[in-house]
């Protein structure tokens, strides 16, 4: 199999990871698949599951807790390694206690035959917390004012 035909099949993996919800992206993993996200409100702690049967339970919570969920705004990034993604999407949802939920994020990841051997979830860990209720001290945001002054303009999503 040639690079670009290797890339192809493993940009339908990636693609599917994003249409489907749930336990249904497991079989899109390979056995000792992993599931990381790095950085979220626990410091110093990143979160994992590995392999299927981890995998399966972090799949049926977030079905669970967010069965509306879905990714929008999906740019594919496919790097010289056949093997290795970026996507850029953006995600909403709302949590099974009735209150909406989104966010933005970058996932990265790797492949091995056509199966997902890791998936990193890099995602704003602030939208995580305020939509957990926690209100984030105004004097820990960045404003609009402050920004300006560095050049930035404020863009709202």
């Amino acid at each position: 199999m040639t690079d670009e035909q290797l890339r192809a099949k493993n940009k339908e993996t990636v693609e599917k990871y994003f249409q489907l919800h749930g336990a249904a992206r497991l079989p899109l993993f390979a056995d000792d698949g992993v599931k990381i996200i790095p950085f979220n409100p626990t410091p110093h702690t990143a979160f994992e599951w590995r392999g299927k049967e981890h995998l399966r339970a972090n799949f049926e919570y977030n079905s669970k807790d967010l069965s509306t969920w879905e990714f929008t705004d999906m740019e594919f990034y496919p790097f010289l390694d056949p093997n290795f993604f970026m996507v850029k999407t953006s995600g909403h949802g709302v949590h099974s206690d009735g209150s909406a939920y989104e966010n933005n994020y970058i996932f990265t990841i790797r492949l091995e035959n056509g199966l997902i051997k890791e998936l990193c979830e890099y995602m704003n860990p602030v939208n995580g917390l305020t939509a957990s209720g926690m209100e984030v001290p105004k004097d820990l945001l960045w404003s609009e004012e402050k920004m300006s002054g560095m050049g930035a303009r404020e863009v709202k999503k």
